[in-house]
């Protein structure tokens, strides 16, 4: 099993819920008829507002592209009469869209504006928001140094506020990326303060992941006793919480320790119901990390048959994982197809088409130079002669 699947709590989700629009209905028809109705009006911020409730709509359908859309539809309603907060609520809606869909230049490019605007605002905990979601590009584009930076700064804004709620995913982030630099002390600090907060604002379902977040870091140092310890917190609260998704990483995180630690026995155990959870809760991706755990455990048994058949059902699960990803980007081709290019991909590909030219240019200027450079060689090399 991969523990560190359990350990995020991302602020770019965090910033999208943040803005949740209970005025609207959920239900995509009811919001694209309210649109219809608000142009003949034109009622500009009222518009905008829809549009954003619609893109997210469809963000949670997973029609990312189509999402994109309605955040670009919104953005060219902007105009100066209206609140700097609600041009900066467009840009950020525009680049967590562009985050999911790895548009990772023109997202920061639109983080960045969104900051500007909050700070013309004065909102200081939307700026805080902002500069976590950058600091995830930044995870994302594996630069840990930058993502530490505007994860530190988003930190500080949230003390300043005394904004406890969202205080703890800053904390973990940190902590996450002190893991990926393999500075486990720094991380484990900030785990703590995670946990130290989740317990005082008794958030079971956070403590769950801080108990796992510190047990995987002990399974790091290879320390598989405290790993456990933690792991089997993690599970009884899953189990209190009636978290099956939880209660399956939990118990695989505790076979891998046991496992780890020799006990082949009650390894097999809880992969074993780790397995039974993963299948209730319809996850290929544990199932299929179960069955590979179990051919381990049964080659470390001497059961060669066995673990060959667990290694053929993780193989095929794993095929399965494929195939859905394959499906998923096909798709996304599809609805880019369907839809168009939106304004950020146009401008994108007006740039990469300028850049191509001008390196054509240069290239054969280049071969043009070597082969005078070439000739008046040759030439004076007959003249030697």
């Amino acid at each position: 099993m991969n523990p560190n699947a359990h350990i995020r709590k991302g602020l770019f989700i965090l910033a999208l819920l943040s803005f949740t629009l209970s005025s609207f209905s959920t239900t995509l028809d009811s919001l694209e008829n309210r649109i219809g109705q608000l142009l003949e009006v034109d009622q500009k911020s009222e518009l905008i507002e829809t549009y954003l409730a619609l893109g997210m709509e469809y963000y949670y359908a997973g029609e990312l592209n189509e999402a994109i859309n309605q955040s670009v539809k919104a953005i060219n309603q902007l105009n100066n009469q209206l609140p700097p907060d609600l041009h900066g609520r467009a840009f950020l809606h525009l680049a967590n869209y562009q985050i999911e869909t790895n548009q990772y230049t023109n997202a920061l490019k639109n983080l960045h504006h969104s900051y500007e605007l909050y700070s013309k605002a004065e909102q200081k905990d939307k700026q805080a928001i902002v500069l976590g979601n950058i600091a995830v590009v930044f995870e994302k584009l594996n630069n840990t140094e930058l993502a530490l930076e505007y994860n530190l700064r988003s930190l500080n804004l949230k003390r300043e506020l005394g904004d406890s709620t969202t205080l703890t995913a800053s904390y973990t982030n940190i902590g996450n990326i002190y893991m990926d630099m393999r500075k486990y002390e720094m991380s484990m600090r900030y785990y703590q303060k995670a946990l130290e907060l989740d317990s005082l604002n008794q958030d079971l379902r956070s403590i769950s992941a801080d108990y796992n977040n510190i047990g995987y870091l002990y399974s790091k140092l290879h320390d598989y006793r405290q790993s456990l310890h933690y792991y089997n917190k993690t599970l009884e609260i899953d189990q209190q919480l009636n978290d099956i998704y939880g209660q399956c990483i939990a118990s695989g995180n505790i076979a891998t320790s046991l496992y780890n630690l020799g006990d082949l026995k009650k390894a097999e155990e809880m992969a074993f119901a780790s397995l039974d959870l993963a299948k209730q809760a319809g996850t290929i991706k544990y199932i299929s990390e179960n069955y590979d755990l179990l051919s381990k455990i049964a080659v470390s048994r001497g059961d060669q048959e066995q673990a060959y058949h667990y290694l053929k059902e993780h193989s095929r699960y794993k095929d399965s994982i494929y195939e859905q990803e394959r499906a998923q980007e096909i798709a996304q081709i599809q609805r880019v197809m369907e839809s168009g290019p939106n304004e950020n991909q146009m401008n994108a590909y007006e740039e990469n088409a300028e850049m191509d030219w001008q390196n054509f240019i240069l290239f054969g200027l280049t071969i043009l130079l070597f082969s005078f450079v070439a000739f008046l060689l040759i030439l004076w090399i007959s003249k030697l002669k």
